[in-house]
């Protein structure tokens, strides 16, 4: 017998609507297992507690009222923008994820740019040192 089956068969015993062979089922384990006669005992003791203590009845019109706002309870609409912020504050690891990403965007619009410009700056001076070098051979020539 498992333990699940074991406090199912003894809850119906104390609530009494065990029969006869659910309290076999029951006594056997009780008699031979210390650990099965522990559980039914600490199962008694919190029985008998509860069956002692006094319980307010519940308002009239709870349970209905409960369901009703299960039921039509609606989310509240909101922009996307306030989505966003709203998963970066409940999760600040996704705003990290973020700065990264940014960092990484604006580093390589940076470094295009940059190399871009380096290139066009190398090509500049290609363009007037073959000038210059030209300029030199027949300045040559002429001597």
């Amino acid at each position: 017998m498992t333990r699940d089956e074991f406090e199912r068969i003894a809850e119906a015993v104390l609530e009494g609507t065990a029969n006869t062979r659910e309290r076999e089922q029951l006594d056997a384990p009780v008699a031979s297992d210390p650990q099965a006669r522990e559980i039914w005992a600490d199962l008694r003791v919190a029985h008998v507690a509860l069956v002692d203590a006094e319980l307010e009845p519940l308002p009239a019109g709870l349970r209905g009222e409960i369901l009703h706002s299960i039921r039509f309870s609606r989310p509240e609409r909101s922009s996307w923008w306030s989505e966003i912020l709203a998963s970066f504050r409940a999760r600040p690891v996704l705003a990290y994820g973020a700065t990264f990403a940014v960092g990484l965007a604006v580093g390589i619009l940076a470094l295009g740019a940059w190399r871009g410009g380096f290139e066009a700056l190398q090509r500049g001076l290609n363009i007037l040192s073959t000038e210059l070098d030209g300029r030199a051979i027949t300045e040559l020539g002429r001597r």
